[in-house]
């Protein structure tokens, strides 16, 4: 079951991290949240707020709350999606992660077979 303030911290991550970024580019920064919870089986907003993962955990005001609203459809499509893989549409860094806007993403995920 996806709980709303799961919902909601997810899309405050893409929010911060992507709202200026296309679909993929938010998918793939909701996919690094999604799993982080699934791994480490913690919520959503532990996840962002946890030590040295998002320097803008501190400043999480919305000013653009346009932006916000398709945020939070982004993270609602992906935490109720079993599977996500948007990787294809990235290139992979030279440290491995998906460079999507200029940034670079650590994600791990399972392909189907």
């Amino acid at each position: 079951m996806i709980h709303s303030h799961d919902v909601n911290a997810v899309a405050l991550a893409v929010y911060q991290e992507a709202r200026g970024e296309p679909f993929q580019c938010q998918v793939l920064v909701a996919s690094v949240v999604k799993n982080r919870m699934k791994d480490e089986k913690k919520s959503g907003y532990a996840v962002i707020t946890q030590y040295g993962q998002f320097t803008w955990n501190h400043r999480s005001k919305v000013h653009d709350w346009k932006s916000y609203a398709r945020s939070q459809k982004v993270a609602a499509y992906v935490l109720k999606s079993p599977q996500v893989a948007p990787y294809r549409f990235f290139k992979v860094g030279h440290r491995g992660g998906h460079v999507c806007g200029g940034q670079v993403f650590s994600v791990k995920y399972n392909r189907k077979k």
